[in-house]
């Protein structure tokens, strides 16, 4: 069959059937490559996510330990109030200060420091824009000895941003504490 072309045709042929195998080289090569980034960006974000998972149980069962301690010789339960209050009071975490703690005895909020007019109420029925009951699936993480919440929250200057969300009882008390850490500041990081 390749008698037919003169010896020049038949370099030529060879040279442009090594063109293409090259280039299709070249485009295994890239969506290979592609691939290996997405795999491993996908790996980065979940271990970026358990770090922050971790990072969220260990100071929040810190803090509940400290407070605990800190409240057990009180008598009253408004002396108890107060010092937890005065202990979460203003302790903001992450880079842009948007992480806090917060406080509750079964849905009534005890301490809240981004909106302490709320402190005192039955949140019981907050839920987020997917129907997602905050309050009252925090409390029920908590009393089944700690778990996360995934949930949509109002991020100061944002708007609606996904939350991840830890919570667990403090020890001795029907209290329990909470804490979270803002999800776009995960994939900031991750970026």
């Amino acid at each position: 069959m390749l008698n037919r072309f003169s010896i020049k045709q038949r370099m030529l042929l060879i040279i442009a059937l090594v063109f293409v195998l090259y280039v299709c080289m070249i485009i295994f090569s890239i969506n290979g490559s592609n691939h290996v980034e997405e795999i491993s960006l996908a790996a980065v974000e979940k271990i970026m996510l358990e770090d922050q998972k971790d990072k969220l149980k260990v100071a929040t069962n810190s803090l509940s330990i400290a407070i605990s301690q800190g409240i057990k010789i009180l008598d009253s339960e408004s002396e108890k109030i107060e010092a937890i209050r005065r202990a979460v009071d203003g302790i903001r975490f992450e880079k842009d200060k948007s992480s806090y703690y917060f406080v509750y005895k079964d849905t009534t909020c005890i301490s809240l420091t981004t909106k302490k007019e709320l402190q005192g109420k039955d949140l019981r029925d907050v839920k987020d824009k997917n129907g997602v009951y905050v309050i009252a699936g925090l409390r029920d993480r908590a009393k089944a000895g700690g778990g996360f919440l995934e949930y949509i929250w109002p991020k100061l200057n944002a708007g609606d941003v996904p939350k991840l969300s830890y919570s667990e009882m403090i020890p001795g008390t029907d209290f329990w504490i909470g804490t979270g850490v803002y999800m776009d500041n995960i994939a900031e990081e991750e970026a």
